[in-house]
């Protein structure tokens, strides 16, 4: 019930920075735009989701424990939609530690290992669509499970070491803390430190307890977060770039 209550809290949030966004910048780039919306779109659907089988578990179906062990579309919810929302956001990064860095072999690793976790999302989510109950998962999915958000996390300390590496090469002999690129690297070193804390409170909750459904509460809210960060970066970066051509 708190995973649900907190997923609707940070679709708010997403929904308000959306709103900034288009209100904001609206001559922003094209490709920008259409990012934004898929994001806002793909979130929409996993709220969507997420309420119906809320709806099914605490009210339609109020009192009947065999509906909390149902696994319901949260195999579409959870696993596979917030898998490609980590990927977007992953890759959205990978892209600036390319611009920063000039070197496609740390962008490579981290859209490979990225594409990794995407594959064992769906990979769970196949597996969770077949055998439907929470009670079966962790002997089958656990696995699965391990690797995508193992994978995410590895994704978010890579992303967070290489920007702030390459700022230290790139500052030097200026300070950077009055730099707009300081301000974005910080933005994202945030973002990644904490959408990993949280897959890794994922990872914990699924490992040790095995007899409850306490990870659903990190894993309806961990898209929510990639997608509110990932909005907060793009409005920054907006926001940096009106600035300079107004300069």
């Amino acid at each position: 019930l708190l995973g649900h209550f907190f997923n609707w809290c940070l679709f708010g949030a997403l929904s308000v920075q959306v709103y900034i966004y288009y209100l904001a910048f609206p001559k922003d780039r094209r490709w920008t735009k259409c990012f934004v919306l898929f994001i806002f779109s793909i979130e929409l659907l996993q709220t969507f989701l997420a309420t119906r089988d809320a709806f099914r578990a605490f009210a339609s179906h109020w009192g009947d424990k065999s509906e909390l062990n149902d696994f319901g579309l949260m195999w579409l919810s959870v696993p596979v939609l917030g898998s490609i929302i980590s990927c977007t956001a992953h890759s959205f990064f990978a892209w600036r530690v390319y611009a920063m860095s000039g070197k496609f072999w740390i962008t490579g690793v981290i859209l490979t290992v990225s594409l990794v976790q995407v594959g064992a999302g769906i990979w769970t989510g196949v597996l969770a669509r077949k055998f439907r109950l929470f009670s079966d998962l962790h002997k089958r999915v656990s696995k699965a499970v391990i690797v995508m958000l193992g994978g995410s996390a590895l994704c978010d300390v890579i992303i967070a070491g290489s920007m702030i590496y390459y700022l230290k090469q790139s500052t030097s002999g200026f300070n950077p803390h009055s730099a707009p690129l300081y301000k974005f690297v910080r933005m994202v070193v945030q973002s990644g430190a904490l959408c990993a804390t949280v897959s890794i409170i994922y990872i914990v909750l699924f490992c040790v307890y095995q007899d409850n459904n306490f990870h659903s509460a990190p894993g309806l809210t961990l898209s929510k977060l990639y997608s509110n960060c990932l909005l907060a970066v793009s409005r920054y970066q907006a926001s940096s770039s009106e600035k300079l051509k107004l300069s």
